[in-house]
């Protein structure tokens, strides 16, 4: 069916319309704070919405979800979850503040044909029309400016890699540099160009030239005071890149989507879809590095974009909502790995998920543990 120009603009400049009236509301009694010049550092967990895919997409890995079978699987899968997007605020002493990722936009959950320009290949196909969801409290304007901030005071965005559930947001970051491995631009973007077509020109791809840290043979210590090290950890996509930021007495680890969850650190007994062959084994691989590093530190702090876990919800978001980690709060972390997991990252008893379906009057099912 042919939708005329004009109908498509209107449609689109009316729903924008009413997004920026409904930020403007939810944001009208923030007081802006200028951003920390001195002290620690503070990281805000900021659930930017949802986003609903199969279960063997999240959980498959081990069984067959990979390469592009795994792909096919989730075309005709009807096992649906709700997953959660997350991206960091961080509001650093000495480098002004910062994010890790960007999430999505409110375009990509409620125009998303106009997001990606029509292109009924990309919105329908590649992606899917309704698998994004956020509300306008989850909107990432108002979620940061009711912490204090504002959009364009954000200084750097640390990508963990291209994927558009992680990309959608820069376009709302008009001062920000993006930071993002070259390797990831020029072989993972095909098929993500709307989430960077308006930020081309603050963009850095950096390559790794600092030389080994710790279980990595290689890293970048971005700013070169040791501050923000960024370390490669391929397999999801070409080019993923992992960002260790220090905060005093712990360690931040931001993995991106490496593992999805904490659960999936068990990489031989709990995997996500992989994109098979060498790619898969690089993914393997980049896990193992990871839990090496953190091994090697015990408040190395594990922090992920899609964890919906108890880990996530009762000590991340609850612990960060002053922006730090407390000395009690660092010891409950440790105490809930401990109970997660034996020495060598295998799950203990009780913790290994399966899939509950949904009921009358749920969108989606969800994950149980056994």
């Amino acid at each position: 069916m042919y939708i005329s120009v004009p109908i498509v603009e209107n449609y689109r400049t009316s729903i924008l319309k009413k997004a920026e009236e409904e930020r403007l509301q939810a944001i009208e009694s923030v007081v802006i704070k200028s951003p920390s010049k001195d002290g620690k550092a503070k990281v805000y967990p900021l659930h930017v919405g949802d986003t609903i895919l199969t279960y063997g997409q999240f959980y498959g890995g081990l069984d067959g979800w990979e390469g592009l079978s795994g792909y096919f699987k989730t075309l005709v899968s009807r096992d649906n979850i709700t997953i959660p997007l997350y991206t960091y605020l961080i509001d650093h002493p000495k480098h002004g503040l910062m994010m890790i990722d960007a999430a999505i936009s409110w375009e990509q959950a409620n125009d998303h044909d106009g997001f990606y320009n029509h292109n009924y290949m990309v919105s329908r196909l590649l992606t899917v029309k309704d698998e994004y969801k956020l509300t306008t409290e989850q909107d990432l304007q108002v979620q940061v400016e009711k912490l204090g901030y504002r959009l364009e005071d954000i200084k750097t965005v640390f990508m963990t890699h291209t994927h558009d559930d992680h990309a959608g947001g820069l376009r709302n970051l008009p001062n920000a540099k993006v930071i993002l491995s070259k390797e990831d631009w020029e072989k993972g973007t095909s098929i993500y160009p709307y989430s960077y077509d308006l930020i081309k020109d603050n963009m850095d791809l950096f390559t790794y030239n600092s030389g080994e840290y710790k279980s990595f043979s290689n890293s970048l210590d971005y700013f070169g005071d040791g501050s923000v090290i960024l370390l490669p950890t391929p397999g999801h996509s070409p080019g993923h890149t992992s960002v260790l930021v220090k905060a005093d007495e712990y360690d931040l680890l931001f993995m991106g989507d490496t593992p999805y969850t904490l659960n999936h650190m068990s990489i031989d007994e709990v995997r996500q879809i992989t994109l098979g062959g060498e790619e898969t084994e690089k993914q393997l691989d980049s896990t193992r590095k990871l839990q090496q590093l953190v091994d090697a530190k015990a408040d190395t702090v594990m922090l992920f974009a899609h964890d919906y876990t108890n880990y996530q919800k009762e000590l991340v978001e609850q612990f960060l909502d002053d922006g730090y980690f407390a000395e009690e709060e660092l010891k409950n972390i440790r105490n809930y790995r401990f109970n997660l997991f034996n020495n060598d990252w295998k799950l203990k008893p009780g913790n290994m998920p399966y899939y509950v379906p949904a009921s009358e009057n749920e969108e989606t099912g969800h994950v149980g543990f056994n």
